[in-house]
Order: structure tokens, then C-alpha cells, then sequence
């Protein structure tokens, strides 16, 4: 278990997430700070932790891309697999590591809910359609 502090406009509260998230971090092309390592793993249990019960593992790849006109860029790729649905991928690129992180984790957590949602509401609407079935056999 990881505890989080999180700054609230009413103070510090402490919540424990990713108890059960599983998180790998990948990088073959250069060598990443340790810094960097703790937070990418922190800002995305962070934004993850509402989906804790659905997601199994997080898994990260850092790589450099191809090379812009102002440098190199760097790549992040970010696939969240979730409890008995398909995994979500993201996929980001910036000349700043971190810029790109920072993109691919705010997408990641914008697809995980959307993705969810869209899960949940398939399931309400054929409950409901088979309710109205129901009554009209009746």
C-alpha cells in the first residue's frame, strides 16, 4: 500500500491507493533518474486511485522518438489493464520527458473513465431493455 497525501483546499488528507495495481516501468533506449521513475508512479496512482477495483496493472514505456526539428523526442506509452474489460492504451510525444508523461497520464485517466463509463452504460441500457421486454410480454 502507497499513502498519498493529498493538498485539498481543506487541508491534507491521506488516502491509501494502488494496493492492488501492479506497476511496471520500461525504458531500453536511455537512462531514466530515479526521480523520474517515483513520479510517474505517483501522479498515475494518483489519478488512477478512484479506479483502483478496476484496474490490475500499469504498465509504461519511455522511449526516444524520432528527432523533430528543435531535438529529440521523447515517447510515452501507457497501457492500463482493467478487471474483465480491454486494456487502455495511450500513446505521447514531447521533446521534454516529463511534458510527455504529464500528456500521456492526464489522457490515460480521461480514457480509463470514459472507457468505464461506456462499459456501465452498455450494461444499465440492456438491463433496461430487457425490463421493458419483460413488461410488454406480460
Amino acid at each position: 500500500m502507497i499513502p498519498l497525501m493529498v493538498a485539498t483546499g481543506m487541508g491534507k488528507r491521506a488516502e491509501t491507493v494502488g494496493a492492488d495495481i501492479a506497476f511496471e516501468l520500461h525504458c531500453p533506449d536511455f537512462e531514466v533518474p530515479a526521480d523520474v521513475g517515483a513520479y510517474t508512479k505517483d501522479k498515475l496512482l494518483a489519478k488512477l486511485a478512484k479506479f483502483s477495483s478496476q484496474i490490475t496493472e500499469v504498465i509504461v514505456h519511455l522511449r526516444e522518438g524520432d528527432t523533430t526539428r528543435s531535438g529529440l523526442s521523447r515517447a510515452c506509452h501507457i497501457e492500463v489493464r482493467l478487471a474483465r474489460h480491454e486494456p487502455v492504451n495511450v500513446a505521447e510525444c514531447d521533446d521534454d520527458l516529463r511534458a510527455s508523461i504529464d500528456l500521456a497520464i492526464e489522457r490515460t485517466s480521461e480514457t480509463v473513465h470514459r472507457h468505464l463509463e461506456r462499459t456501465r452504460s452498455k450494461r444499465l441500457n440492456q438491463g433496461r431493455k430487457l425490463a421493458r421486454r419483460a413488461k410488454t410480454a406480460l
